[in-house]
């Protein structure tokens, strides 16, 4: 019991000393942050996009399966199969967002191959890692904030 009750305030501890403590990082570690914030970024408009894709589909009665992989083609195919229904402007529309949910795909591919290489070289990401349910990205950016963890709890 008293275990339980030593990890709970030291829980609490973390959560208060990270409102009012600005520790200092390391570059590595600002890096790493910072890859993974632009990373989220980017999930985060990718999904906004295919979103609008699927509500601008959606009022011409396309409905589409979930998931972003497929979306961009079955976007298409959809509109390819209605051939005639649709003006070129809306097609046109479609496949310029269609690319640029591409293109982000693309860049968020981008970004996690970098941050699996600085984890591949991280000691604390690797033993993180090896923890189950835990995989590189949470890895890296739980190893990037281990400073915080580590002041309060010991």
């Amino acid at each position: 019991m008293g275990s339980r009750r030593k990890r709970i305030g030291c829980h609490a501890r973390l959560l208060r000393s990270a409102r009012e403590l600005r520790l200092v990082k390391t570059q590595a570690q600002q890096t790493v942050l910072s890859l993974h914030r632009a990373r989220a970024g980017l999930v985060k408009s990718r999904t906004a996009l295919a979103n609008q894709i699927r509500g601008l589909l959606g009022e011409f009665g396309i409905v589409l399966p979930q998931g972003i992989r497929l979306l961009g083609q079955r976007a298409m195919a959809a509109l390819s199969i209605r051939d005639g229904e649709h003006c070129e402007p809306f097609r046109a529309l479609i496949q310029m967002l269609v690319e640029h949910l591409r293109e982000l795909g693309s860049k968020v591919a981008e970004l996690e191959g970098r941050i699996r290489a600085i984890h591949r070289t991280d000691a604390p990401g690797q033993l993180l890692d090896a923890m189950p349910g835990i995989g590189p990205l949470t890895a890296s950016a739980l190893a990037a904030w281990r400073c915080v963890a580590w002041m309060v709890c010991h």
